[in-house]
């Protein structure tokens, strides 16, 4: 009996070690303003956005990258607040369009539905993020930036 109750709790702390792992890689932590904004990750949103206008070939590399502006859509129709897609701690790596959707899809697919952060390569705090800036490429409407 001891020993299912030993399995039992071993199998818990292993199920929560994975869980812990995962949230380091992908959370939908952002700025108290990303639901406030109302320009959702998917459902006509960044996703949707960046899917339809964001060339696969499109390249972000090296310092160019870093804290860039890939993509935006305003919050307000007169204002250049909105959420935006933007790299981080990207070093000398090169970053595709392509690899931007398919960030984005697993940020939708994890069940962020504003803003969300991603881990992209392991070991590494370099990643892809949406999140509310007050500053965005934009003046109104979205872009490609």
């Amino acid at each position: 009996m001891k020993l299912l109750f030993i399995l039992a709790v071993l199998t818990s702390l292993i199920a929560a070690q994975d869980e812990l792992q995962l949230a380091g890689t992908i959370n939908c932590q952002g700025s108290a303003n990303c639901m406030g904004c109302k320009q959702p990750l998917g459902d006509g949103g960044m996703l949707d956005f960046v899917k339809q206008h964001l060339s696969d070939d499109a390249v972000y590399t090296g310092t160019y990258a870093e804290g860039k502006q890939i993509a935006c859509k305003s919050c307000y129709f007169t204002r250049d607040e909105g959420l935006c897609v933007t790299l981080k701690n990207v070093g000398d790596r090169t970053v595709t369009g392509k690899f931007v959707k398919d960030a984005l899809q697993r940020l939708r697919d994890h069940g962020c539905k504003y803003c969300g952060w991603e881990r992209l390569w392991p070991g590494i705090d370099a990643g892809i993020k949406v999140d509310y800036v007050v500053n965005g490429c934009i003046k109104h409407g979205d872009k490609i930036c």
